[in-house]
């Protein structure tokens, strides 16, 4: 297959090969160009000499769309998101009668409980003056104003990421590194942590080496050292039927002080697994919270109702389940948008 360039490519998917994530952002910028969107990034599978000799190397796939035609459209379209849903029911939004605001948002997926605190906690008011769209982003305005009165809690240079998935954790912990080591520039190592249950490692030490941080395996003699370097430590997951682990787990971020300690959640699941999700975080003392799969979420509702109940400060949110997508490091205004419909 030729070398595609940005003014020859054609829309389609792509395969590529390369030794980084930089190597990647590079590659696919120059031949595809700023519209090509990563569809998958995983460790290139290759035989033990190869990748001695070779060095480790990532599969990128990536799609070029073909431009949509200019239609201009003879009515305005109805709002996609949340705010598409207030106005489904018989466009009620462009009749003259009385529209009652407060089922209308619970219609949306936002519970009572939400109303409630908004109205509590903010003295905000369901107006019948406002439109349906007017009264949504006021209210998800107060939503983001509730999460943000939770105070900051900075990172320290010891963070471990927890869920009850491994893929969620994995997925997560490879977002934020690429973040840190590409957009921040932060030193960084891995020290991956086993118990009782293998913790799968490969993809992680092949990742690890393709962003150039460094990995290191747990052992009971390890203390904590302070050089300046932030460690990311790859804990088990853990979850219901892991009791035991889950002591180990609490007991290694003791000993190694750990102080940063960061929830991940999948948005895509239902409220009560989210809310499981929730309450291990608290048992471990989470500090942060990190939801992936946002672009999965059907109900945003359950998304606000979890912050708020978490209390935990959110550190970023990813839209999709690449490696190199894009995350949301303003999460808020990412759950705002995704709400009226602008994601």
């Amino acid at each position: 297959m030729a070398t595609p360039s940005p003014s020859s490519a054609k829309p389609g998917t792509y395969r590529f090969i390369v030794r980084s994530v930089n190597e990647a952002v590079l590659v696919l910028k120059a031949q595809l160009g700023s519209e090509a969107r990563v569809l998958s990034v995983r460790p290139f599978r290759q035989s033990l000499i190869k990748r001695i000799f070779g060095g480790a190397k990532l599969e990128v796939i990536a799609e070029l769309a073909a431009p949509e035609p200019a239609i201009e459209p003879a009515l305005a379209a109805p709002v996609p998101g949340v705010l598409g849903a207030l106005y489904g029911s018989s466009m009620v939004a462009r009749s003259a009668r009385p529209v009652d605001l407060r089922a209308a948002l619970k219609g949306a997926g936002f519970s009572e409980h939400l109303l409630w605190r908004v109205e509590s906690e903010r003295r905000w008011s369901i107006s019948g003056d406002k439109s349906l769209g007017d009264a949504l982003a006021d209210f998800v305005r107060e939503l983001r104003q509730l999460v943000m009165t939770f105070p900051p809690v900075p990172l320290s240079d010891r963070v471990a990421f927890i869920s009850n998935s491994h893929a969620d954790k994995a997925l997560a912990l490879g977002q934020w590194l690429t973040w840190e080591v590409f957009k921040q520039g932060t030193q960084c190592r891995v020290c991956h942590v086993e118990f009782g249950r293998p913790n799968p490692c490969l993809e992680l030490e092949v990742f690890c080496d393709a962003v150039g941080v460094g990995l290191t395996h747990y052992s009971a003699d390890i203390a904590p050292r302070h050089d300046g370097v932030r460690v990311y430590w790859d804990v088990p997951s853990v979850g219901p039927g892991t009791g035991t682990e889950t002591q180990q787990l609490s007991e290694l971020l003791k000993k190694q002080a750990i102080e940063t300690r960061v929830l991940v959640l999948n948005a895509a699941y239902e409220l009560e697994s989210l809310r499981s999700g929730l309450a291990l975080g608290r048992s471990l003392g989470a500090t942060h919270i990190v939801l992936t799969h946002i672009d999965e979420a059907k109900d945003v509702g359950k998304l606000w109702e979890i912050l708020l109940e978490g209390e935990m400060r959110p550190l970023f949110f990813s839209h999709d389940g690449n490696l190199l997508g894009p995350i949301g490091v303003d999460p808020l205004d990412l759950l705002v948008n995704k709400a009226l419909g602008k994601c």
